[in-house]
């Protein structure tokens, strides 16, 4: 009888940690790849303040080099005037992506580059890892951000 009811708690444990609020479904999948289409629309087309309105209030950023920088209204401004100032992705390839209910990556290589003081855009290969999350209103939002350069210049 003890036996049975051991079985019995660890089923309903099972159960319980088993439920997920909620599941990946057709409109999860295109309100994310929308999202991240956003993203990059907004940094393409040199807009800060709508590529920053992707970010989570939580977001993390680790960039190749730095320090860790967390909370969205502590990279704001600087990541908005890099966009506006000329801060241009292209080459975009992604490596790997995948999403599970309310949590999301992507892997990612692609050439950054900003104008020279001539105008004359510089590019550097680069990779990345976004990691996004799904907000409680149902929308994505990109929680973390880690690069690293690699190490020869794309050129033009």
């Amino acid at each position: 009888m003890k036996a049975l009811l051991v079985c019995l708690c660890m089923g309903c444990l099972l159960l319980v940690s088993c439920q997920c609020d909620s599941v990946n479904t057709a409109e999860d999948k295109q309100a994310l790849e929308d999202a991240i289409a956003s993203f990059y629309q907004a940094v393409d087309s040199g807009d800060g303040a709508a590529a920053t309105a992707l970010f989570a209030d939580d977001f993390i950023m680790m960039p190749n080099g730095g320090t860790i920088k967390q909370g969205r209204e502590n990279i704001f401004e600087n990541w908005e005037k890099n966009v506006e100032g000329g801060f241009r992705l292209r080459n975009v390839k992604v490596v790997d992506f995948d999403f599970d209910g309310t949590i999301a990556y992507r892997v990612n290589e692609y050439d950054y580059g900003y104008p020279d003081k001539n105008g004359e855009m510089q590019w550097w290969p680069t990779k990345n890892i976004h990691i996004w999350k799904k907000q409680a209103d149902g929308s994505w939002k990109l929680h973390a951000d880690i690069w690293n350069s690699t190490p020869e210049a794309a050129g033009e």
